[in-house]
């Protein structure tokens, strides 16, 4: 609704006084009899390593979660969050947008860019610290597509499992 409602006023600013490009803000400024508007600044992509107490947390506590394993699919059958849908990491960029991946998992669900993500994999500490996990790689592909509220496990799915914290495997379906 307040989509429509900004193109309708955006139309009549342009019919009835122009459009011009303000050099100072770098953003479109429309003028009609006396009034300016200039659209709200976006705020600032969030894209945070938090615990596995706060990941546990978010999927209590926030309802349009969505949740997201960026391991391999071998990976995810030993373990995942209930209710989390599987991308792959290196597959990410290509099926975040139309997500065709494990239907019987997947069920076709992606995720909307304003949507808070909390995004997970099998995080391995190795030797050399060069190599990004594939949370890192998932973090920086989510970036640059455009998603606004990015959370990383700290730890991945080892630590969310150290801590007691509920999973499922493969075969069991539920929803959070």
């Amino acid at each position: 609704m307040r989509g429509s409602v900004l193109l309708w006023a955006a139309a009549g600013c342009v019919l009835a006084g122009g459009c011009r490009r303000d050099s100072r803000a770098d953003v479109e400024v429309f003028q009609d009899a006396g009034s300016v508007y200039r659209p709200a600044p976006q705020a600032a992509p969030v894209a945070e390593w938090i615990s596995v107490a706060q990941a546990y947390q978010k999927v209590r506590t926030t309802p349009d979660l969505f949740i997201l394993c960026v391991a391999d699919k071998p990976q995810y059958d030993r373990g995942h969050i209930a209710g989390s849908v599987l991308i792959p990491a290196m597959s990410l960029a290509d099926h975040v947008d139309n997500n065709r991946l494990w239907q019987e998992i997947n069920q076709g669900r992606v995720p909307r860019r304003d949507q808070p993500l909390l995004v997970y994999c099998w995080w391995k500490p190795c030797e050399c610290p060069s190599i990004p996990t594939y949370s890192q790689v998932a973090r920086k592909v989510l970036l640059d597509k455009g998603f606004r509220k990015v959370y990383l496990i700290s730890g991945g799915m080892p630590a969310w499992m150290k801590a007691g914290l509920p999973t499922r495997q493969a075969g069991e379906v539920a929803s959070r």
